[in-house]
């Protein structure tokens, strides 16, 4: 029985060592019940819009404020398994929240490590812990308004992790 117990009490401590902390205290692995019980004014998720690696965003956090910026926080889940945090700006505010994001990024983890920015589209990447920081923004295509997003992944596709 202590053998047992023993087995599941490691078991328990090498999948949360494997878990990253995605945003706040959202980490890989969990499930939207989870979520849940960390963020209560997240709620289900019914609109269908484009989701990164066939994702599906089933929780939301509809008005997310950063300063004077709003966001929408979606919470992206693989397998019913967070896998991205997704914050996203629309409109006339978009430009403004990229740089206000910005440098509340570069106050949070230094310097990024890569980044494009031309006029019609900025990408900027930090990494931290396991995790990639995207921030990106795209100026305004016909009816589609300009946008900021903050994407929260784990960097697994990183070669740099398996050394």
């Amino acid at each position: 029985m202590r053998k047992l117990l023993l087995g599941c009490v490691l078991s328990l401590v090498a999948v949360s060592a494997n878990a990253e902390v995605l945003w706040q205290k959202a980490e890989t692995g969990m499930t939207p019940n989870k979520v849940k019980s960390l963020f209560p004014n997240a709620i289900e998720n019914d609109s269908t819009g484009y989701v990164p690696n066939n994702g599906k965003s089933l929780l939301k956090i509809p008005n997310y404020k950063v300063g004077m910026i709003d966001y929408k926080v979606d919470f992206i889940f693989n397998d019913d398994k967070l896998s991205m945090v997704r914050l996203q700006n629309f409109g006339s505010t978009a430009n403004s929240a990229f740089e206000m994001t910005r440098e509340l990024l570069k106050q949070k983890y230094g310097q990024p490590f890569d980044g494009t920015i031309k006029p019609t589209f900025k990408n900027i990447v930090w990494k931290n812990k396991g995790v990639l920081i995207r921030l990106q923004n795209s100026a305004s295509v016909g009816n589609i308004p300009s946008s900021t997003v903050v994407l929260y992944q784990t960097s697994q596709l990183d070669e740099s992790n398996k050394l």
